[in-house]
């Protein structure tokens, strides 16, 4: 009996969980469905978890290796969009077509691996810069939903192989396999098994259980991150390629762009990949991912979950959430295990290297005011004039700047520490929305009160669970998309924005200055004080530099980082009511247009995106940056997809210079070049 079991799992390796799970939900399913084990049954639920089990190979691949990418999603995006303009034609174009959109995948797959190798940045920072550019290119090739996929290849991919095989089998059992579950055979077969079980598979787990070893025993480190991404971006185009065939067209949409990456990384999870890297296998990725479509499937086929909860369409979503976000803490559940508490804290010590904040800032203000120019001469070409320089306009985006100055304060707060947190967006619509409903004089209270226990939960889960922010955070958004789906029915509250918002985020008290930059300015400041004189300022600096020492040193080290998230929330509550009233109402989705501005807003402040070093008033400058550049770009009338390209390849810029020894290098010759070039006074 113990031969029988020790099979599957020599086989499966830590991914047989996963299958028993899967076994066990499909047979719920089964249960519950009118046409319970029908062939055509099994082939839908084939194809509505087949992309995301592509996306969970690539992911669980650069895993594999010590990363992470948090671009993948957007690369699928962005090769369906590619895909809705070359599959079709004749055998000779699709053929081609294939190969071009597995050829993007793999070169913005390439790009991310180049990226953080040469240019030293953190994975989750690099990939969230390059996901903003891949998602504006999508948008640029494909802006409104269309396109053209031959219909024969979808059927090859979407129906049962009995349409590929001969006659006397497609009429035996084998015809009745759904095609992309004999897809993903073939592709794991013929590309990822002689991989890993050649000298770059075995390279791609020593580097991910531990580079410094792997470099000492002469393995190429960096050409085996660079190629285990290039894999990932393979693998994402393979689903990318399946998604446009399943639905015949070509989407840029960034909601699903945003779905496959945060589930790609919960299905590597409960497939038995390790989030510290060196352990799973891409099988169990794959069980992972169709048991999370079958969590969903369920959820339509059933009256009451868990047979308690009512089940709706509007409880899917938080339902879906709450799997995720169980997903990776229970994955992340093995450093509670760790007997040594520093070797946890270690995780998170980070060098002291030597960083210009202010230099950063004037690079920031530099491309900035190259791109101002620019506009200029485009406008005057036009016969138009250049507002860049007149008060009202000026005076306008200092308003817009407000609101995201709050956002970019909490962000800042938590990335000098040495985190990230991507829970921004809906944290901030779930304060708006919920102190809309709450409405009168308590509506601001409740904004700040729910971005207080946002920011405790997110705490708790980094501090205390020890499980990756950058992990915990997308769980907690996507909960907070859910609980705001349920209690709202997918609309905006019916209630506007209360007086106290609108006095606030709209009203003028002193003649021509609004009331939302006199209240972020009084916000910053009172945070610059307690920063700059009180004992936390420099225990959050301590803990961004080395989270180990500053713990051995005596500081709580749970505490502040707890305490630092619960304040981040409050700002996005205090700017969330600022914008509320200045909109007038509150929205669904309201804050994924900031995710991006904060983080840019943060880096171009000169921020160390690695923890530690960082000033506040620099934050605010790179805040005034971003609002520019998004004016400057609005002015010349830039499409929205490449706007979204230039802040992905400006942030990048801007990191590249603050991580790379060799641009260091060249700015630093550049100023010593201008000082000798300067006259003798």
């Amino acid at each position: 009996m113990k031969r029988l079991i020790q099979i599957p799992q020599s086989i499966l390796g830590q991914g047989l969980m996963a299958a028993i799970l899967l076994i066990v939900a499909y047979g719920i399913y089964a249960n519950l469905h009118p046409s319970g084990f029908s062939t055509n049954t099994i082939t839908t639920n084939s194809n509505q978890g087949g992309a995301l089990a592509f996306a969970a190979i690539g992911q669980s691949i650069v895993l594999l290796s010590g990363g992470i990418d948090l671009s993948i999603g957007a690369i699928m995006v962005l090769v369906r969009s590619v895909a809705s303009h070359v599959l079709n034609g004749s055998p000779i174009e699709i053929a081609l077509g294939l190969g071009l959109c597995l050829a993007a995948g793999t070169a913005a797959g390439a790009i991310n691996g180049l990226i953080v190798v040469y240019g030293r940045i953190q994975p989750v920072i690099a990939t969230l810069a390059t996901g903003a550019v891949y998602s504006g290119a999508a948008l640029a090739l494909r802006p409104q939903p269309g396109g053209d996929v031959d219909f024969v290849l979808a059927d090859y991919l979407t129906y049962q192989i009995d349409i590929w095989l001969p006659s006397f089998l497609a009429d035996t059992f084998l015809g009745n396999i759904p095609s992309v579950v004999m897809c993903i055979a073939i592709v794991i077969l013929v590309v990822w098994a002689p991989v890993r079980f050649g000298m770059l598979g075995r390279a791609i787990i020593a580097v991910g259980s531990n580079r410094n070893s792997a470099e000492i025993s002469g393995i190429a480190v960096k050409r085996t991150i660079i190629l285990a991404y290039s894999l990932s971006g393979l693998f994402a185009a393979f689903g990318g390629i399946f998604l446009a065939a399943l639905t015949l067209t070509g989407d840029a949409n960034a909601v699903q762009s945003g779905f496959y990456t945060l589930n790609s990384l919960a299905a590597s999870v409960i497939g038995g990949v390790s989030l510290a890297g060196g352990v799973g296998g891409v099988l169990g990725a794959v069980f992972g991912a169709y048991l999370l479509s079958m969590v969903g499937s369920i959820i339509r086929v059933t009256d009451r979950i868990f047979w308690i909860i009512e089940a709706s369409p509007l409880i899917q979503p938080l339902f879906e959430g709450t799997v995720l976000l169980l997903a990776i803490t229970i994955g992340a559940a093995q450093a509670l295990r760790t007997k040594n508490r520093l070797s946890i804290l270690g995780q998170a010590d980070r060098s002291r290297e030597t960083h210009d904040i202010w230099a950063a800032v004037g690079l920031s203000i530099l491309v900035v005011g190259v791109l101002m120019a620019i506009a200029s001469v485009i406008l005057l070409q036009r016969g138009e004039t250049p507002p860049f320089f007149s008060p009202s306009f000026l005076l306008l985006q200092l308003q817009s700047a407000s609101f995201l100055a709050m956002f970019a304060v909490g962000a800042f707060l938590v990335i000098k520490l040495g985190q990230i947190d991507l829970s921004l967006p809906w944290a901030i619509t779930a304060c708006a929305m919920i102190g809309t409903m709450v409405g009168g004089a308590a509506a601001i209270p409740v904004a700040l009160g729910i971005g207080a226990l946002i920011g405790l939960v997110n705490g708790i889960g980094v501090a205390l669970l020890r499980i990756p922010s950058i992990i915990f955070t997308l769980g907690v958004n996507s909960i907070l998309l859910g609980l705001m789906v349920l209690l709202t029915g997918g609309f905006a509250p019916s209630t506007g924005a209360s007086d106290a918002m609108i006095f606030l985020g709209a009203t003028r008290s002193i003649p021509g200055l609004p009331n939302s930059i006199i209240a972020t300015l009084i916000a910053v400041a009172l945070l610059v004080f307690i920063l700059s004189r009180s004992r936390i300022g420099r225990e959050i600096e301590a803990i961004g530099f080395a989270e180990g020492a500053s713990y051995l040193s005596g500081i709580r080290t749970p505490l502040v980082i707890i305490g630092v998230f619960v304040l981040a929330g409050i700002s996005y509550g205090f700017g969330a009511a600022m914008l509320t009233g200045y909109s007038g109402s509150a929205f669904q989705d309201m804050g994924s247009a900031y995710l991006m501005p904060a983080i840019a807003a943060v880096v171009l402040g000169g921020t160390r995106i690695t923890g530690g070093s960082g000033s506040l008033l620099a934050v605010l400058v790179g805040v005034i940056v971003v609002t520019l550049l998004q004016s400057t770009l609005a002015v010349v009338q830039m499409p929205s997809a490449w706007r979204q390209i230039l802040y992905g390849v400006i942030l990048l810029l801007i990191l590249l210079s603050q991580s790379s020894p060799g641009i260091r290098r060249v700015l630093a010759s550049l100023r010593l070049s201008g000082l000798k070039a300067a006259p003798a006074t």
